[in-house]
């Protein structure tokens, strides 16, 4: 190991020192032997950022045998490996040619047409939205979350694309107006740190010769546009660093100057000693500027493409064969070529201790020290002794971090084997970091091979997170991989549902048969208890395969998520089904409302449909019934006369006659008619029913009597009109005849005529009524009732006649006839009653005493 260049020291280039370090940058060939199919040099290219993909829009592709290309203009998205991704042809509204390509934050594709079209689509070539700014296209700067456009009249429009549900949309903001005459020479946008906050997108604008004469370079957003006032002849380009900390720009003179963003200090002013702008100005990191130049800039004659490196204190040359792209990343630039992409990156710190030839750091020491152990020297252990604790544990930190920025396995597995070689004689180190570096970097190089194409370096797979990394990849449908992941990582678990999901949607959009899919998906979903299958079961329905959609939806665990797309299928029956079996009455409601709303192309509902879906479910007959009675009562009316329910269509009409705010006559009677109508005549409840109609007809008649004229008659029971018949003193015949007509009982009858008497007030007519030999309902009812009116006279009256002498004893009790109630105890013989007697007579009465002598004899 000790012969080799492990961590290819020789091929490093050096930008200067800073604070005594010496600043290296590296170039990686992550891959070779690329065959994009098409021609580079003669498409638009644009690349997406965190190894993303790489679009090319073009008019002349290569005819490759491999790969047959249709005719018309295509659009390919491959990846940085060169494996293509999706093809698909460009917009067929577009009357335009293609101006530029960008990316999203999201990896979708933004097309943008110069007559103004905009479409995007996914990374599989699925189209998004399609929308028009109305206006040709001059020019346009991309950024995550939108783009900026300068449209016919030199105008520029702020484009940010908002997500309404499952739909996206273009707002589109104008920007204050800049006074350009002419297209200027370079647009680019400063985003702030989140769009979410106050400060306004910015964009630099660099005018043309004609427009010079106002300012060189100007800063402008929504609200106003100022003049940076640059010392310099007109811009040709600009590029903002990262984190949009500095500003490059390459002037006509060829030089390349790098301020501040506030344009207040210059930090770099390099002179490229060619008048010709670089066909890309990028950033590598927030340190270096890159500039590239294709082979024609070179040369007119050139072959090999350009980039160059420049920072405060140096710079450095890269040459590669053919024309070249590049793409800033935020610890490197990524650049392709016709048959190569490579990594231009920053040499970090712990790799320079290391692999660097003068340096004497511990980690080196480490490094070495592993190398003897390896070859079995002695001089192994004493090199680690060599290093007291501290050394010692920087040096494993060093092999470890070293490690996660290295892109070769070999040379990671030295490293990592070193730092574990080291960690033996730590006396405490925690090895968690080493178990998260070995993770990382297990996930890196699985996502680098060249069949995922994934360039991800260490510093971006930290800042874009396992969980983005792990959608990217089943966007690209890699979900066998993602699923690894998923179940590799710690705290990763809960992202397997996510992948098994996007995996079955694809399933379904297979042609392979229903029943390999159905099987294959239920044989995958047991990996993940409790999964929904909804979202797939949805995804078969809008690829019109129900069948499918029926069978996934068999395994769905939430009743509430069966019930809803089938209802969304058409499936009423069985949704109704699942809602029932579920014992959730609030499903049930939701399935009958929805199959009540349902309306065929006449707008009626479909009532056979629905009345025949709820007769085979009693809970769902129940409820629905309950919801027809305060909501739509003519609905339950059709449901009862359809399932031929007589009884409870009387029962209807019978209630619309007592709840009826209706008076009339008629109305009320044709109630009472309909509900006879629906009963068989010999029933009960058809007597009853006609009895109530009779009823009706004569307290109509007595309220409508010139000598009477009482409307109170009217909705009382039979008990109530013989009430106000005593009331109103009819005659003896007429109240008879009542009687008889309603067959009212004996004892009935006296009750009401005795309360009624004493209510109001005929003490004559009750003296006469009184005057009876028996009384079928007893004369204590007489008593109690005089008492209760007042008439304690009248109850005395009554009270002697009780025969029952228990309950005559007790009724001299409550009107104080003391003296009657001792005598009759006495006659009757009862000691029981004088006790009784006793306990109720007042302490200083002189009954007392005659009790307590009655009571000695016994």
């Amino acid at each position: 190991m000790d012969d080799v260049d492990l961590g290819g020291f020789q091929s490093w280039k050096s930008l200067g020192e800073i604070s005594g370090e010496t600043i290296y940058y590296r170039k990686i060939e992550c891959y070779n032997d690329i065959c994009w199919n098409v021609d580079l040099e003669e498409c638009i290219v644009s690349m997406a950022p965190f190894g993303g993909p790489v679009a090319v829009a073009g008019p002349n592709p290569k005819k490759i045998v491999q790969m047959t290309v249709a005719t018309g203009k295509k659009i390919r998205i491959f990846t940085s490996s060169g494996r293509l991704i999706s093809q698909f042809s460009q917009c067929e509204g577009a009357n335009g040619t293609i101006h530029s390509l960008g990316w999203t934050s999201e990896e979708q594709l933004t097309t943008l047409y110069t007559d103004g079209l905009i479409c995007t689509y996914s990374i599989r070539g699925e189209k998004r939205l399609e929308e028009s700014l109305g206006a040709n296209i001059i020019d346009a700067a991309y950024y995550p979350d939108g783009l900026v456009v300068l449209v016919e009249g030199c105008r520029l429009r702020h484009i940010i694309y908002r997500t309404e549900g499952r739909k996206r949309r273009l707002e589109v903001t104008p920007f204050a107006d800049v006074g350009l005459t002419q297209p200027p020479h370079a647009i680019t946008c400063l985003t702030p740190e989140s769009l979410s906050t106050d400060i306004p997108l910015q964009v630099y604008v660099s005018p043309t010769q004609v427009d010079h004469m106002s300012g060189t370079l100007y800063q402008v957003n929504d609200r106003e546009c100022r003049d940076l006032q640059i010392p310099l002849s007109y811009i040709l380009r600009v590029a903002v660093s990262p984190k949009r900390t500095h500003v490059a720009t390459f002037s006509r003179e060829g030089a390349i100057n790098v301020s501040r963003s506030n344009m207040m200090e210059n930090v770099i002013n390099f002179d490229t000693r060619s008048f010709e702008p670089p066909n890309q100005l990028l950033w590598c990191g927030d340190d270096v500027v890159v500039g590239i130049w294709q082979p024609k800039q070179v040369k007119p004659d050139g072959t090999r493409s350009v980039l160059v490196l420049i920072s405060p204190k140096g710079t450095a040359e890269y040459t590669f064969d053919g024309p070249a792209y590049g793409v800033s990343e935020a610890d490197c630039v990524r650049v392709i070529t016709n048959t190569a992409c490579y990594v231009i990156e920053r040499v970090p710190k712990s790799a320079v201790s290391i692999f660097a030839n003068h340096s004497l750091d511990p980690g080196i020491l480490l490094r070495d020290a592993f190398a003897d152990y390896e070859n079995e020297r002695a001089s192994s252990v004493k090199s680690i002794r060599g290093l007291d604790s501290q050394e010692l544990k920087q040096a494993v930190d060093c092999c470890i971090e070293a490690a996660g920025h290295e892109w070769d396995p070999q040379i990671q597995t030295e490293l990592l084997k070193a730092a574990a070689y080291g960690k033996c004689f730590c006396k405490t180190y925690d090895a968690d970091t080493f178990v998260d570096q070995c993770n990382s970097l297990r996930v890196l190089n699985a996502v680098r091979r060249p069949d995922v194409g994934i360039p991800l370096s260490y510093g971006q797979y930290q800042a874009l997170s396992p969980v983005v990394l792990i959608d990217r990849l089943i966007q690209r449908n890699l979900h066998f991989l993602a699923y690894k992941i998923c179940t590799y990582l710690p705290d990763m678990h809960k992202k397997t549902e996510t992948v098994l999901i996007h995996w079955a949607k694809a399933k379904v959009r297979t042609d392979a048969p229903p029943e390999e899919i159905v099987r294959g998906i239920q044989e995958k979903f047991q990996l993940c208890p409790g999964i929904s299958y909804k979202e797939v079961a949805k995804m078969a329905t809008a690829a019109h395969k129900p069948a499918i959609a029926e069978r996934l939806l068999e395994k769905e665990p939430k009743a509430s998520d069966q019930v809803e797309l089938l209802l969304d299928m058409g499936k009423r029956d069985m949704a109704l089904e699942k809602a029932v079996s579920s014992g959730d009455t609030d499903l049930v409601y939701r399935v009958i409302l929805k199959m009540s709303k349902r309306h065929n192309a006449d707008g009626k509902i479909h009532e056979d449909e629905l009345f025949n879906s709820i007769k085979a479910h009693p809970l769902a007959r129940d409820l629905f019934i309950a919801y027809c009675e305060y909501n739509d009562t003519k609905l339950l009316e059709k449901y009862y006369d359809a399932m031929e329910l007589n009884h409870q269509l009387a029962f209807r009409s019978l209630r619309y006659y007592l709840n009826s705010s209706e008076t009339g006559y008629s109305i009320k009677c044709g109630h009472l008619q309909a509900a006879k109508e629906r009963l068989p005549k010999r029933s009960v409840d058809f007597t009853l029913i006609d009895q109530q109609e009779t009823l009706y007809t004569k307290q109509t008649t007595f309220a409508r009597n010139d000598k009477i004229k009482d409307k109170s008659f009217v909705g009382e029971s039979v008990a109530g009109t013989l009430r106000l018949m005593f009331k109103h003193r009819m005659s003896n015949k007429e109240i008879d005849k009542f009687k008889n007509e309603f067959d009212i009982p004996q004892q009935m009858f006296f009750w009401v005529k005795l309360m009624a008497l004493i209510e109001f007030g005929q003490w004559k007519e009750l003296d006469a009524f009184g005057n009876m030999k028996k009384c079928p309902i007893g004369w204590k009812a007489f008593a109690d009732e005089c008492l209760k009116a007042g008439r304690v006279e009248d109850a005395k009256k009554y009270a002697v006649r009780i025969e029952d002498y228990a309950k005559r004893c007790e009724m001299f009790c409550k009107l104080e006839m003391w003296a009657e109630a001792i005598r009759l105890a006495d006659d009757e013989g009862e000691p029981g009653l004088l006790e009784a007697i006793q306990s109720r007579c007042p302490a200083d009465s002189p009954h007392r005493a005659t009790i307590r002598t009655l009571l000695s004899r016994y």
